[in-house]
């Protein structure tokens, strides 16, 4: 981490992780007024999950924010469905089909970028 204190997302997983390992913080309610605090030097990085963080910067390449280093807590995603719903076994062949074949990186790619 660069020194100085980090922008966070108020009430996030990230917020309550920085804090734990005494991270310096300040509190953002969007990624955007994060990474606009960011460019202006109010803060020396925004920690965000990333996810989120690629995301942004994907769609907004011209914001002068890239992202870089590692995940220090990986967290797993998944579709909340009704308790009995009949598209929950389609869902997931089709979910497990996609890593196979390659869709999954294509759709990642797509939203994401490369990570280059």
């Amino acid at each position: 981490m660069p020194e100085g204190r980090s922008g966070v997302l108020a009430g996030s997983t990230t917020e309550d992780y920085a804090v734990a390992e005494g991270f310096d913080t300040r509190r953002f309610d969007g990624i955007g007024s994060a990474v606009a605090a960011l460019c202006r030097q109010d803060v020396a990085a925004v920690i965000g999950d990333a996810s989120v963080l690629e995301y942004f910067a994907y769609v907004n390449q011209g914001a002068g924010a890239s992202v870089a280093g590692n995940n220090f807590s990986p967290e797993k995603y998944a579709f909340g469905l009704r308790h009995g719903s009949g598209i929950s076994r389609p869902l997931t062949v089709q979910l497990l089909g996609m890593q196979e074949d390659g869709r999954a990186e294509m759709v990642r790619v797509k939203f994401f970028g490369s990570g280059d």
